[in-house]
Formats: structure tokens, C-alpha cells, sequence
């Protein structure tokens, strides 16, 4: 094997095991300002005399030594450069030496090799190669917080297999990680000489994981196989635009171009080998849990063979008993894997127009309560808290449907007392103002925080669009590519809710763009401007719960919102909880139900008019001055 040349780097790590204490911080100190005056980092500069040499030959080093008469200076220079080569020369006598290392703690051996990993991570060597990948100190210490209590030389499988063991199921693989990064540093030792008696003497190795044998796709039969490659390349062929059937006479169609650009469930596929490893890896995920026996595979001649509603159930049976059974395991409703591939499978079914039994199996399999989404048990917590809410005091869901119109009181009465109002009272107003419109849009339309808080209007594309005419209303427009649920979301804002919103474009807004315009706030299209975009994340919580607290409901969130639509709309409705379902998308059903139109958007209007009633007067409270 070829011996990688030594760099400064290498002298920098060395120069503790051959200098005394005292002289240690010098000699590194000079190392280090080898990087300033050369301009290459260490690791890119030869750790050879002769090189050494002919590198300071001709270095301009005015400036980095300084001296009462140049004569000093100069000295001063070479005095620099000669310890530099002593330095060197004191490394590669002590790397040739005796082949037994210098014995070293534990702790101060793995804060060799972390500093170490450091300065040289995300490095290039001379030849323009990279030393060590970006972040590498991360994985180094990831490890040394796992077998920090173990010396970095004595680390071998037996090791790491015991530590995966103790640990905590779905923590386990960032600990394989660093381990096969610990492996690369071991086999390229030879490049990291400064620590390379402090590493293993072998690759620790492979570890155990918890994955299933590979599938042997050559033990298929050749036609499911040919079948199979079919399907995937129909599910990733990237759809031809429709014909026009009226051959465009009819001219160009710009509302459809326009609703095509939103739709893109059916988008052009940009790395088709990657859809089609996915793709690939959930058949393979079917064949393993349908087939445990993978032998009993092979009797399989085409898709309609593989991909029926039997196996299909058969197979996520199998996902969840086995995530159920084993403790190591992440269990079926505590990771996106199944859900996952039953929605690739779904992709092939739908892409290959295969039978729809197929699809509805699919479907049920993916919305069973054992595979149930993260982001559903977080509704279901977010609504337990709420109801805790209602418990505790049934007149919460009045006090929060009113809170626009009693922030707004405060509001209105800081507006009349403005110029007797120091700045910082002015802004308490203002941020009143602001949460005011906050809560007015969350009841109109409960939307999740981050549609709120980065919300646009009066630009291009807002979000926030006005009235059209003087009796229309303003409508809330997101694209779906700002929608979790990845649905257009159109809806109207009831008049009266409007009314409070308007209040704070128009009235407060540009106070709260004046008041803070030496923190470079502008008119920059956002509803709630700040100094890049939208006001900080951590100005609008602030702002939120200081009105929850004013209304006399602390714990209430945005997310509680759409719970308070439920809340309403049962009142007037008793026992509809369809509907409700609808609006709250507690699923994928009735999140596609709730968006197209039909229940979701009649719930919506319904919600709408129950609003109004504990609205009617926030309009004549705005304008009472002007009356």
C-alpha cells in the first residue's frame, strides 16, 4: 500500500508526543500560522523539508513578522521557518520509530481523534481530494457518546453489537452510522497518521440489523419478474399532455393550464431511477411479509398473481405482528414505512388500471388503527387537550369565538388614546391588532400555523385575496404545494370577520410597518410583516398566547382551532360528525372528501353562518369613531 504523504496537518496532531509541555503550545501555535502565511490549510501542505523548503523559498511574509528593524524581522521569519521543519523533522522520526505506541487515557484519546476528524473534515488535500466528508465530527461524536467508555483501539464488533442491543428501539441506526464512518477512518489510517495508533487495528465490521434478508429476485419466475419491470415503468412514465379534442380551435385554455400547474399528483416524474428503486423496494416489501417462506414465492406467474386483495391483507397482517411482537421494532403506528409502500403499491395499481378490489385493499389496509399516521395521534392529542379545555369550562368555546371582537375593544380604545401612547404601549396595540386578525382567519377558516404566519396578500398570487366588489367577500386561496394534505384550499371569509381583518391591513398594518421601520420592516406582501418576509416565528407565539391569555383560554393553540369548528358546528348540528370529520381531516378519506367539495365544503359555509352570530357586531365596533 502506498504511504500518504504527510501534511501539517499531521505535525499539528503529533507535535504533543515530541515536544515537552512547555513547548508544545508554541510549536502548534507556529503550525496553525502556517495556514495565514502560506494560504492553503494544513492538511493541503507537504510535511517535507526539502518541499518545506522550496515552499518558504520565495513566500512573501511581509507584515505576518514584525521587529524594530527589519533585520528582526527577518529573523524572526526564519526562526519561524526553521521550527516549522524541526517540527517536522521531530514527526517523521517519531512516526518511523518503535512500533509501539505511547499509551493513552481514554477520554484523551477520543478528544484526539474528535479534534482531530475537526480540522481536517470537509478539507482538500493537495491533490484536491476531499480528506473527510462534511460533518464527520458529528458521527465521531455520536460515538464517543455511546462507547465514550471504552478505549477507541479495543472497539471490535463484540462491542458495538452489545451497544445496539441496550439500545432504545429506532435509535439504533445513527449509531450504525457512525460506526461504518469509524470504519472508514480505520481503513484509510494510512492518510490520518497523527491518530492512527489510536484506532482499531481492524474495521469493526458489520453489525446485525434488524432488516429482513434481501429478496432474490432471481429466484422469481422469469415472467413476474418481466411483469413486474413493466408495471414500475408504466407507474414512473411521465404522463403526455392531453389532446385538445376540439384541435384548438377554441384557442388556448389558460384557467386549465393554470389548474394543471396546481394539480401535480400526476407531475412529472425529474429522477425516474430513484421512483423506480422505491417502487422496486415495495414490491419486494409485499413478496417478503406476504411470503415469509420466500420459496413459496416462486409459483408466482404475473401481477394479477401478486397483487391481490388476499395477499395484500396477508401482507400487512404479517408487517404489524411482526412490529408487535418484536420489542426491537418500531411498531406499525409509530413510523411511516407501511403506510409508505401500501401508497407506492397504490401508485402501480392506479398507473397499471388494475382491478379496483386492489385499490380499495390497499386503501383499507392503510387506514387501519394499528397503521395509523403519527400525524393522526397528534390530532388526537391536540383534541384531548381541547376537550380538557371544554371540561374545565364549557363558555371557553363562546370566550374564543368572541375573542376577535373583544381584543378588538382594547384595540379600539388604544387607537383613540394614540398620541398619548409611548412606543412601547403602541406596540402592545399593535400586536392586540395583529392577534385580533389572527384568530379572526383562524375561525373563518382553521388553517395550520404556518398558512397563518406566512400568509401574503396584495401581491401577485396572495393568499389573502379582497373583496372584488363592495357586497363580494374576501376569499382565503392556498396553492397545494402550501397545504400538508397537498389540496387547493379556497374559501370565503364571512363578512364580519372580514370587517376585523380589513381593520388591521388597512388601519393597523401600516402603524405596525412605521413603527418599526428603523428595524428594516417594509410593505413586503405579507399580512404580518417583519424585518425579512414575515414577523419571526417566535414574535407570532408570543403574540398568540399573549391573546389566549387576554381572552381568558392560556392553553389554546393554533392547532386547537379546527376544534373549536367542531365545537360550533355540533352545536347547530347535533350528532353530524361526518361532517365534522370533513372539516377536520382527522383522515385521508375525509381530507379528500373535505377539499374537492360536496360535504367538506358544505360543513365549511355551515361553520360560516354559525360565526356570524357571535360576530354581528364587530363592524360597528370598528367604525363607531367614524359614526
Amino acid at each position: 500500500m502506498t504511504q500518504t504523504p504527510l501534511t501539517l496537518q499531521t505535525v499539528h496532531d503529533v507535535v504533543p508526543e515530541c515536544y515537552n509541555a512547555g513547548s508544545v503550545v508554541v510549536m502548534q501555535s507556529a503550525v496553525r500560522r502556517a495556514e495565514k502565511i502560506v494560504g492553503r490549510r494544513l492538511v493541503q501542505i507537504a510535511a517535507d523539508e526539502v518541499a518545506w523548503d522550496a515552499l518558504t523559498r520565495n513566500l512573501v511574509w511581509a507584515g505576518h513578522f514584525r521587529g524594530r528593524t527589519p533585520q528582526a524581522a527577518e529573523r524572526a521569519w526564519r526562526d519561524w521557518v526553521g521550527k516549522i521543519r524541526s517540527a517536522i523533522k521531530a514527526t517523521r522520526a517519531h512516526l518511523a520509530g518503535p512500533a509501539a505506541a505511547p499509551v493513552v487515557a481514554t477520554d484523551a484519546a477520543w478528544a484526539r481523534i474528535a479534534a482531530h476528524v475537526a480540522a481536517v473534515e470537509n478539507t482538500f488535500d493537495s491533490e484536491g481530494q476531499r480528506v473527510l466528508p462534511n460533518m464527520s465530527s458529528l458521527s465521531i461524536a455520536n460515538l464517543r457518546a455511546r462507547l465514550g467508555h471504552v478505549a477507541p483501539p479495543l472497539i471490535d464488533t463484540a462491542i458495538a453489537r452489545a451497544e445496539l442491543a441496550r439500545m432504545a428501539r429506532g435509535k439504533a441506526e445513527r449509531l450504525r452510522r457512525s460506526l461504518a464512518f469509524f470504519d472508514r477512518l480505520i481503513r484509510a489510517r494510512d492518510a490520518h497518521p497523527a491518530i492512527a495508533h489510536l484506532l482499531p487495528a481492524a474495521p469493526v465490521g458489520s453489525t446485525p440489523t434488524l432488516r429482513d434478508a434481501a429478496l432474490d429476485w432471481n429466484a422469481l419466475d422469469p415472467g413476474l419478474r418481466v411483469a413486474i419491470d413493466a408495471a414500475i415503468g408504466r407507474a414512473i412514465r411521465n404522463r403526455a399532455s392531453r389532446e385538445d379534442r376540439f384541435g384548438g380551435r377554441l384557442g388556448a385554455d389558460p384557467i386549465a393550464e393554470g389548474r394543471a400547474s396546481r394539480h401535480t399528483r400526476g407531475k412529472r416524474i425529474r429522477k425516474p431511477d430513484k421512483a423506480a428503486k422505491n417502487f422496486r423496494a415495495a414490491v419486494s416489501w409485499l413478496i417478503r411479509h406476504a411470503w415469509p417462506v420466500r420459496a413459496e414465492a416462486a409459483g408466482l406467474r404475473s401481477l394479477d398473481d401478486l397483487m391481490t386483495p388476499a395477499v395484500i391483507e396477508r401482507a400487512t397482517e404479517a408487517y404489524v405482528a411482526r412490529a408487535t411482537a418484536d420489542a426491537a421494532l418500531l411498531a406499525a403506528d409509530a413510523t411511516s414505512t407501511g403506510r409508505s409502500m401500501l401508497a407506492r403499491l397504490v401508485t402501480i395499481a392506479t398507473r397499471n388500471e388494475m382491478d379496483e378490489s386492489v385499490l380499495w385493499a390497499l386503501e383499507d389496509c392503510a387506514d387501519r388503527d394499528d397503521m395509523a399516521a403519527p400525524q393522526d395521534r397528534e390530532m388526537s392529542a391536540t383534541r384531548l387537550e381541547f376537550v380538557r379545555l371544554l371540561d374545565a369550562d364549557p363558555s371557553v368555546a363562546r370566550a374564543i369565538l368572541t375573542a376577535p371582537r373583544t381584543l378588538l375593544v382594547d384595540v379600539v380604545r388604544g387607537i383613540e388614546r394614540w398620541d398619548d401612547l409611548g412606543v412601547s404601549e403602541r406596540i402592545q396595540v399593535l400586536k392586540m391588532g395583529m392577534a385580533a386578525a389572527m384568530l379572526a382567519i383562524q375561525i373563518a377558516r382553521p388553517l395550520r400555523t404556518f398558512n397563518v404566519h406566512e400568509m401574503t396578500v396584495d401581491v401577485d398570487g396572495a393568499e389573502l385575496r379582497r373583496p372584488l366588489k363592495a357586497d363580494g367577500q374576501a376569499q382565503i386561496v392556498i396553492d397545494r404545494r402550501r397545504v400538508k394534505n397537498r389540496k387547493d384550499l379556497e374559501h370565503a371569509i364571512p363578512t364580519q370577520l372580514w370587517q376585523i381583518i380589513s381593520y388591521w391591513l388597512d388601519e393597523l398594518r401600516p402603524k405596525w410597518i412605521e413603527i418599526h421601520t428603523d428595524r428594516g420592516f417594509t410593505d413586503n406582501g405579507q399580512l404580518f410583516p417583519g424585518e425579512n418576509g414575515a414577523v419571526s416565528r417566535q414574535c407570532f407565539n408570543d403574540i398568540w398566547r399573549m391573546a389566549a391569555c387576554r381572552i381568558g383560554v392560556p392553553g389554546l393553540t393554533p392547532h386547537m382551532m379546527r376544534h373549536v369548528a367542531a365545537t360550533v358546528y355540533l352545536a347547530v348540528h347535533p350528532g353530524d360528525y361526518a361532517t365534522v370529520a370533513a372539516l377536520l381531516r382527522d383522515t385521508l378519506k375525509t381530507v379528500e372528501q373535505f377539499y374537492v367539495r360536496g360535504d367538506g365544503r358544505r360543513a365549511a359555509e355551515l361553520f360560516a353562518q354559525t360565526i356570524a352570530l357571535f360576530n354581528a357586531e364587530a363592524g360597528a365596533l370598528i367604525y363607531r369613531r367614524a359614526a
